[in-house]
């Protein structure tokens, strides 16, 4: 372990040794380089940035898929059961937009002052222009939806204008954009309602020819006073009935209490019978009420659905055309680009420190080969040697 550390110490001090031996050249290599570095970089151009923050706009005009549970089958027959196009995405590709870029490049004549036009032959292609312009103008999302939009130029001021340019671009875009959208949505939805509206009418129509012809106004209330009815003249059957058989037993079936018993008896069947096949406004019958509670009930709930439908399609109406008067929802600018006077490009400070190390380890590379050649020729070794063949061959010959 000690002579590990020995090893490591003594290969320290020879590599100090050699720059040491070679310190003129060490400094004059690493100076040249941090002084040309620094003559370099006064050279390079300063850029400066502008940026702006922004929130999307919020999806304030719900579709019917987000009306709640109770329009769920609605949302459903429209075809709007999936998820929304998000507005974050919209207005991400506004400001990526070829069309975005061909106006700020066209405002700001950037052609001329990338000094692509300088060669009057030479055919200036628009995706070259493009490409350069894409360098300086970044658009960035994080995690919560906001974007970065970002503009380098050598002018402070003019990087401010294209940022602040671009706002109102994308917003007059985005506005046109939404406001088309909206109005079709509400024209379209105009047709629904009159489609709707006709489709409650016809439903209405035959629910009403339903129930003339079999004689009902709610089946089901209809046969719940039916079995109701029913009921007590069963019940007034039986204890006639009953009655009936206690006169006959005691008293025969000649007395003149078994003639009125039977005669009431008589009354009470009759009256039965009829309940069960009486169909009228008020009662309904027995024998039929399975299938007519079935067909009205078939009625009332393709009239019910179509009324929710109406309903959804009414508010989302509403909706629309609030949109559509008031225009578009704006995206919210939370950082408005401002005039930045400090320079983000070149960094020099760290292409300087960069440099000087890189120069550094240059210098120590060329002392450590000097020093260890000069080693291994006072010793006389092998590598010396070897070395030395190399050079010999590498001359070239006469």
């Amino acid at each position: 372990m000690e002579r590990q550390e020995h090893e490591f110490l003594e290969t320290c001090l020879w590599l100090a040794r050699a720059i040491a031996r070679h310190l003129k050249m060490f400094c004059l290599i690493v100076g040249i380089a941090t002084l040309g570095s620094i003559v370099i970089t006064q050279f390079i151009d300063k850029e400066y940035e502008s940026k702006a923050v922004v929130l999307p706009p919020m999806a304030n005009a719900p579709s019917l898929s987000s009306l709640g549970g109770q329009f769920s089958s609605v949302s459903k027959m429209l075809g709007m059961a999936g998820g929304d196009t998000r507005e974050a995405d919209i207005l991400e590709q506004l400001l990526n937009s070829r069309e975005l870029h061909k106006a700020i490049i066209d405002s700001f004549r950037l052609v001329h002052l990338y000094e692509m036009d300088k060669d009057p032959r030479k055919v200036i292609k628009e995706a070259d222009v493009l490409k350069r312009f894409r360098r300086n103008f970044k658009v960035e999302s994080n995690d919560l939806e906001f974007f970065d939009i970002t503009f380098r130029d050598k002018d402070p001021e003019r990087a401010k204008m294209v940022v602040d340019y671009a706002l109102a671009h994308v917003d007059s875009i985005y506005s046109t954009l939404k406001w088309t959208t909206a109005s079709d949505e509400a024209e379209y939805i105009d047709r629904r309602i009159a489609q709707v509206t006709s489709s409650i009418d016809s439903l209405k129509k035959e629910m009403s020819a339903f129930q003339r012809k079999h004689g009902v106004v709610d089946p089901e209330v209809q046969y719940e006073e039916t079995v109701k009815l029913l009921a007590a003249a069963m019940q007034e059957e039986a204890k006639i009935k009953l009655e009936l058989d206690v006169e006959k037993q005691q008293h025969g079936d000649k007395s003149i209490r078994y003639a009125e018993l039977k005669a009431r008896y008589d009354a009470a069947h009759k009256n039965a019978e009829s309940l069960k096949k009486r169909n009228d406004s008020i009662l309904l019958s027995v024998d039929n009420a399975s299938s007519v509670m079935i067909a009205f009930a078939q009625y009332k709930a393709d009239l019910e659905l179509q009324i929710e439908l109406l309903t959804g399609l009414k508010l989302q109406k509403e909706t629309a055309e609030i949109q559509a008067k008031k225009g578009a929802p704006k995206f919210i600018v939370l950082e408005r680009p401002w005039l930045n006077d400090k320079k983000v490009s070149p960094p020099r400070m760290a292409i300087v420190l960069l440099t000087f190390f890189l120069a550094a380890v240059i210098a120590t590379f060329i002392a450590v080969v000097i020093e260890f050649t000069n080693d291994e020729r006072d010793a006389n070794g092998r590598l010396y040697h070897l070395l030395r063949s190399i050079g010999e061959a590498l001359r070239p010959r006469k």
